[in-house]
């Protein structure tokens, strides 16, 4: 294996709830244009899709090792990022597309970029030491990299069912979280487009929980949770649901031709998908809390969910609060 191929991925990628990362011994590293060309074979498989669905990332694993937890310190410094003005005026034509009835919520991003002065595996494990998660990873070839942070799972299938956890809501304070009506209606109207995708590969869907709160070292997330049964294999499911509603909107179609048009960057990898592939089952997830980088080079992604009663500057200061890692003001 090339010296700078690396894969870290975080146990929730394994079913293991141990909070450890494993190091991949990597057999081939793919760039492929559909999921279409990827055939999983008696070796597990990685795979990392990004927002556009085009150069998708494909990693033949053939073992793992566990690793011990290391402490790094990381060194990196604030370029430039999407400023407050451009970023409402963002907010200001979403909710005029929802005033006309083009789209009910579309989720929005700002970008931030950044110069790392350190190693490249260093700036992941500050990442992960600063807010552990269940699918964090850290993907390197040669000089581009990806680094996830996510908490949130897409889909898992083991066997024939299927399950999705759909996050739509975040704050520093769990209570006011939990009496947060906005929120609340979000995270139903994006568990109704979930129950939808799944309606279209499964049967017996149904919604188990509704409104859950999980909580982080730097903040609250709420959830739900959606199930289906399905004997559709796991690149079928991903083809078939893809982008995930919660980064994208509803009506999910609309909304993510608008995001391409309003958002004045490109995503790439940001609120793509990542997923661990064997035999018939995987564990994917959302990529939130991701950065993408090239050399010294690396950017960072932060987006809320806006919707007509959304007030510009919580949603604002909820993008803050979730780079809250890199100290930005």
């Amino acid at each position: 294996m090339h010296s700078k191929r690396k894969l870290l991925i975080a146990s929730g990628f394994l079913n293991k709830k141990n909070k450890t990362i494993y190091r991949a011994n990597i057999k081939t590293i793919s760039y492929v244009d559909s999921l279409e060309e990827i055939n999983i074979g008696k070796h597990p498989h990685f795979i990392i899709i990004p927002f556009s669905k085009e150069k998708i990332i494909d990693i033949e694993i053939s073992s793992f090792i566990k690793l011990k937890p290391i402490y790094k310190r990381s060194r990196f410094r604030l370029l430039e990022k999407t400023a407050k003005k451009d970023y409402i005026d963002m907010l200001l034509k979403a909710k005029k597309l929802i005033e006309n009835g083009d789209i009910y919520q579309i989720n929005l991003a700002m970008k931030f970029d950044f110069e790392l002065n350190s190693k490249e595996e260093n700036l992941f494990w500050h990442f992960y030491n600063y807010q552990p998660v269940d699918f964090g990873f850290f993907f390197q070839d040669k000089d581009f990299y990806i680094i996830s942070g996510s908490m949130e799972l897409f889909i898992k299938k083991k066997k024939d069912v299927i399950l999705s956890k759909p996050i739509k809501g975040t704050s520093k304070y769990k209570t006011k979280l939990m009496k947060s009506q906005k929120d609340i209606a979000e995270n139903l109207m994006i568990t109704d487009v979930m129950r939808n995708d799944f309606n279209k590969i499964s049967k017996d869907v149904c919604c188990k929980r509704l409104f859950a709160i999980s909580k982080h070292k730097t903040l609250y997330h709420m959830y739900s949770e959606v199930y289906g049964k399905t004997n559709k294999n796991p690149l079928e499911i991903l083809s078939q649901t893809l982008p995930a509603a919660s980064i994208s909107g509803a009506p999910k179609q609309m909304a993510t031709y608008l995001i391409k048009n309003i958002e004045p960057f490109d995503r790439t990898y940001y609120c793509g998908v990542a997923s661990f592939v064997k035999d018939k089952n995987m564990v994917s997830s959302v990529l939130i809390r991701t950065l993408i980088g090239r050399r010294k080079d690396f950017s960072y992604y932060a987006g809320s969910g806006i919707t007509y009663d959304s007030i510009n500057e919580k949603e604002y200061e909820e993008n803050m609060l979730k780079s809250k890692f890199f100290r930005v003001k």
